[in-house]
């Protein structure tokens, strides 16, 4: 049977967040999944726009650098938003990367869990 439990995203210490670089080229990690075929992480990833001032593009990448990978959402100033509803990645050997940018370095913040579902 298999069991679940909660957990900060995997480059957040403690559950702190994680603040986004600019997007050109470099994403900073905010979770690495699994590596057995048994065992599924479900995300559930917030993003708060730290500015009083404009909004901020975020890009999350998830399993690779195509389109079909991105997550793209627009936070406009002092708010938080649920970038990832509870998307589930399962293990296959290679771990799959949650990754993540924005407009300007150091105004977006991610927040977030980790449903592991082992077994």
């Amino acid at each position: 049977m298999p069991t679940i439990s909660k957990d900060h995203l995997s480059s957040s210490t403690d559950g702190a967040p994680i603040a986004l670089p600019i997007n050109t080229g470099t994403f900073q990690t905010l979770h690495t999944g699994p590596t057995s075929a048994n065992d599924m992480d479900e995300l559930w990833v917030w993003g708060c726009n730290a500015t009083g001032v404009s909004e901020e593009t975020v890009t999350l990448r998830l399993g690779g650098t195509g389109n079909s990978n991105k997550i793209k959402a627009t936070i406009g100033p002092n708010q938080t938003v649920l970038l990832v509803p509870g998307i589930p990645i399962q293990g296959n050997g290679t771990p799959l990367v949650l990754d993540g940018a924005s407009t300007t370095a150091d105004k977006v913040n991610i927040f977030g869990y980790v449903n592991k579902i082992v077994g």
